[in-house]
């Protein structure tokens, strides 16, 4: 997971430093209630400082969407955000990521033989994951 936010935000905001990061609005995934803890704790840096303030979402797309109009700083997965940032309506301003230790299953029932298209979409989810 990697911070993101639109180029207007991050030319309005100084991040150069541990406390101007933190005086950015953060953008919170209600699912990933601790991911910008972990971020700070991974960076070595004082989480307390934020103290969670920030709104929150319930799905990534939703923290892409605010991030991308400008409402802060948000921490997704650079799998979900490839476009943003080929566009330029994302920029990550540091490159510091979190290694996720939570994951995501591919999965279907032994009795069931996956068919072409099952395989075809197994694959491309490996090749995108990876």
């Amino acid at each position: 997971m990697v911070p993101v936010c639109s180029p207007a935000y991050l030319e309005a905001h100084d991040v150069s430093s541990e406390a101007g990061f933190a005086q950015c609005r953060h953008l919170h995934l209600s699912t990933r209630a601790n991911a910008w803890r972990e971020w700070y704790t991974a960076q070595g840096w004082d989480y307390t400082v934020v103290a969670s303030r920030g709104p929150r979402y319930e799905l990534h797309t939703m923290v892409v969407a605010a991030a991308v109009a400008g409402l802060g700083m948000g921490l997704v997965p650079r799998l979900l955000i490839g476009t943003e940032l080929e566009t330029g309506q994302l920029v990550v301003p540091v490159e510091r990521s979190l290694a996720v230790t939570q994951g995501y299953y591919f999965a279907y029932p032994e009795r069931i033989r996956p068919s072409d298209a099952l395989g075809a979409f197994e694959r491309w989810m490996l090749s995108v994951a990876r």
